[in-house]
């Protein structure tokens, strides 16, 4: 439709109404509001002030909020734990590699690991490197990194006492043996 039909056909309609508002006004019975069926009300378009529902979004708020806050917590929370786990394994790699080039020392490869566990924070961290002393003819080397997890827990520590966190590397030497 062009911009006049559109002029026109809003020009018609503005009149229907115009006729059917005098028609109303001069009460007419045709005008008249009818009852509704039986068993039905008419309800109004607008409430009234005192039927509207105040403060019943802070109300579900106040319901919802704590369930929110409970999951955000427990999602920082298992994310921490998630991070110490997969740079543990990562510090009991890393220091199993140090350790088994010719040279290395067990002391030196517990350096390594605590300094990568110092990265993201972790406290209280233990490593273990077997054998305590490397020696030339040592094969193989295992690295075991222990985290507990109570003294690296930002949001509830109490309820993971008895928990921690451990990683092993087990790994062939690289030393010259001539024999």
């Amino acid at each position: 439709m062009s911009h006049k039909n559109n002029q026109i056909a809003l020009c018609r309609l503005a009149e229907r109404c115009q006729q059917g508002l005098r028609r109303c006004l001069s009460g007419e019975p045709q005008c008249r509001q009818t009852q509704p069926a039986k068993g039905r009300k008419i309800r109004p378009t607008k409430r009234s002030r005192s039927t509207q529902r105040h403060g019943a979004a802070i109300v579900e708020f106040a319901f919802a909020a704590p369930i929110l806050f409970l999951f955000i917590l427990a999602s920082v929370e298992f994310g921490r734990l998630t991070m110490i786990r997969h740079t543990a394994d990562n510090a009991a790699y890393e220091a199993a590699r140090y350790a088994m080039v010719p040279g290395a020392t067990s002391s030196e490869a517990k350096e390594k690991a605590t300094q990568l566990l110092a990265t993201i924070g972790a406290r209280k961290v233990e490593v273990d490197v077997d054998p305590a002393v490397l020696q030339p003819e040592t094969k193989t080397i295992t690295v075991t990194v222990r985290v507990p997890a109570a003294g690296n827990s930002w949001v509830v520590p109490k309820y993971f006492s008895s928990y921690a966190i451990e990683a092993k590397s087990h790994l062939a030497t690289e030393r010259y043996n001539p024999e």
